[in-house]
């Protein structure tokens, strides 16, 4: 990163300037937050020591994230080990799983023992699930020492949901994020064809309807196989259901639910049927492609190049492709559509959301942990792992919004490595006022809810074969159910919850609802 002139104004004002941080980042109540832009510099001395701790003996810490490799990833890691060899003394080895293969791929690095010692952890790759297996390695002992910047920055309540079983086994990311689900579309395209503004996925499908009986060109949707959740998950939201219930696509049960009296299988949800009934209508009217099973390139790529008129459109596609589409097309207008949980709010998922974990296998964990907490403790070195190279991979306009140089592309480098440490502290970048998230964002804080069961962790230990076997069965039925790929609803559903009784679902749903009573009595 050459362009010092800017880099010195954002340090400044992180290192420097910290209450302006604290006013408009985070909550002044955030203890330590002004070390989050001084502690870098200064934590190792002459005598290659970090917080004290010895780290003259250099180690290479291997690292794994979620997303797929990028083509920029070696002149961007060769910046980054410039910065942590001086830091920690490390040389960090980047790795990347596919989003299509995720799934098998992760759950074989931490079953097989492979040689990595950071890894992505999450709530949604049943991070409870895998600890409790003896995957990750148990930090609470270790932060103070090893993690100074994450020690005093993150607060109580970020820790208290995040822990497990009363123990720190992962590093939550620091951020203010939300829970939905919806898509991004043509808001030009709306606007020609007369559609009511799109609030509802009722409203979606109407879109898709327009654009199907006049775009002959144009798909209006075309899904990934790993994206046929994002096409039911806002329907069931709106409905007041919440998709992203643990353990995670298993499970139907009402938001506002207290005592786990709407808990259901999909299978046997009246929501969900509804839901399968609905997108299976939209399948058979053509409003995406027949063989979406089998595509797995992601919704976006189709979007971009004017092959469909809506892709997938969580908060982060937005934040990833917003720039990249309107300097494609300039011509176009992009709206979005979020679903609220039964028409009023969205779920503001735990700190267990996203974040990091070291692996138990790890031979060099205080020095893997050294290294999380020196990118956190350093702005330009955290930007640089999360965007890249500046003037190569972004630059930042005039307003302090992130925008893509000249012939550069988003997928060229995006933190896909280290996507479980977004930082609300140190993010140099602006809103894009023009973007579909600024609005939105306005929107999230009036809005935002905490379900009393957000930081409910089932624990699958006492039914893990049939927790296993149930889970085998969702992946059987439910993505196709989910994209509506069926000939009939009703018999697939039979058929399917005939299967989950046989693969244990009754003694999985007893345990599950043993469990989450004794945590309601307790919170």
């Amino acid at each position: 990163m050459k362009k010092g002139v800017k880099w010195i104004s954002v340090t400044m004002a992180l290192g420097l300037t910290a209450s302006v941080i604290v006013s408009g980042c985070a909550k002044s109540e955030e203890p330590g937050a002004a070390s989050a832009g001084s502690s870098g510099g200064s934590a190792v001395s002459a005598e290659k020591t970090y917080n004290g701790v010895d780290v003259s003996k250099e180690v290479k810490i291997k690292w794994l994230g979620v997303g797929g490799n990028q083509k920029d990833k070696d002149a961007v890691l060769t910046e980054i080990n410039k910065r942590l060899k001086e830091k920690v003394n490390v040389t960090l080895e980047l790795d990347s799983i596919d989003w299509a293969d995720w799934y098998n791929k992760y759950n074989l690095v931490l079953s097989s023992g492979e040689d990595y010692d950071v890894i992505y952890a999450a709530s949604w790759t049943d991070v409870a699930v895998q600890t409790r297996k003896g995957a990750f390695k148990d930090l609470t002992g270790m932060l103070e020492q090893n993690a100074p910047t994450i020690s005093q920055n993150w607060t109580e309540d970020t820790w208290n949901e995040s822990k497990i079983d009363g123990r720190v086994f992962m590093i939550p990311s620091f951020s203010d994020e939300y829970n939905w689900n919806g898509f991004l579309y043509r808001e030009d395209l709306r606007k020609k064809y007369n559609v009511p503004e799109i609030k509802t996925m009722a409203d979606m499908g109407a879109y898709f309807e327009a654009i199907k009986q006049n775009e002959k060109e144009m798909v209006p949707y075309k899904p990934a196989t790993d994206e046929s959740w994002t096409v039911l998950a806002p329907y069931v939201q709106e409905k007041g259901d919440q998709p992203d219930v643990t353990p995670p696509g298993i499970l139907s049960m009402q938001v506002d639910d207290q005592d786990g009296s709407t808990l259901a299988f999909l299978s046997q949800s009246p929501i969900y049927a509804e839901a399968f009934k609905t997108i299976k209508s939209w399948a058979d009217k053509g409003y995406w492609p027949k063989d979406s099973l089998a595509n797995k390139t992601e919704s976006c790529s189709a979007f971009k190049e004017g092959k469909a008129a809506a892709c997938q459109g969580g908060y982060w596609a937005i934040e990833l492709n917003y720039k990249e589409i309107m300097k494609a097309h300039p011509d176009w207008e992009i709206g979005s559509y979020a679903a609220k949980v039964g028409g009023k709010y969205f779920p503001k998922p735990p700190s267990i959301k996203n974040g990091v974990a070291i692996l138990n296998s790890s031979k060099n964990a205080e020095r893997a942990l050294m290294t999380i907490d020196a990118i956190y403790s350093d702005p330009e070195l955290w930007t640089l792992c999360m965007y890249g190279i500046q003037g190569r991979n972004y630059d930042i306009d005039a307003n302090g919004a992130k925008t893509l140089p000249e012939g550069a592309k988003s997928t060229d480098y995006e933190g896909t490595y280290f996507s479980g440490m977004r930082y609300k502290l140190v993010n140099p970048f602006k809103d894009d006022p023009s973007s579909p998230n600024a609005a939105l964002k306005e929107e999230y804080a009036k809005i935002a809810h905490f379900p009393k069961l957000g930081s409910f962790v089932f624990n699958s230990e006492p039914v893990k074969n049939e927790y296993a076997a149930i889970s085998a069965v969702k992946e059987k039925y439910n993505p196709s159910l989910s994209l509506g790929l069926v000939s009939d609803v009703d018999k697939v559903l039979a058929d399917y919850d005939k299967e989950m009784k046989a693969a244990g679902a009754d003694k999985v749903m007893a345990e599950y609802k043993k469990q989450m009573q004794e945590w309601l009595a307790k919170n």
